[in-house]
């Protein structure tokens, strides 16, 4: 199960009581981050958050590496969007994956 932040209620006292596996951060929150310095402020305080409870995070609509190296230097652990590869179908990630171990660092953030 996963939890998407902008449905995060950080006032919610059961959220320990969800079955959660990874920690995401909608790519509203990521797009204009660099812009806006309360977006900014938001996925700094969702990675802390996921750093607190021990989970993995990873944020979504990546498209520039601007983008790529805040999150690199705030901590996040994986990320996914355009900058990284088009949107593909479940086979065809697959063999993807099987051909490339790519990582953030290889594209220069």
């Amino acid at each position: 199960m996963s939890i998407y932040s902008q449905r995060l209620n950080p006032n919610s006292g059961y959220l320990h009581r969800f079955p959660l596996d990874i920690l995401k951060i909608d790519r509203s929150f990521i797009n204009s981050m660099h812009e806006n310095e309360e977006k900014l402020k938001i996925v700094k305080v969702i990675i802390t958050l996921a750093k607190t409870l021990d989970m993995p995070i990873v944020a979504e609509g990546i498209e520039t590496g601007q983008q790529a190296e805040i999150l690199r230097k705030l901590g996040c652990e994986y990320a996914q969007g355009f900058l990284f590869h088009r949107p593909v179908e479940s086979r065809d990630a697959e063999i993807l994956l099987q051909k490339t171990t790519r990582v953030l660092t290889d594209y220069g953030v």
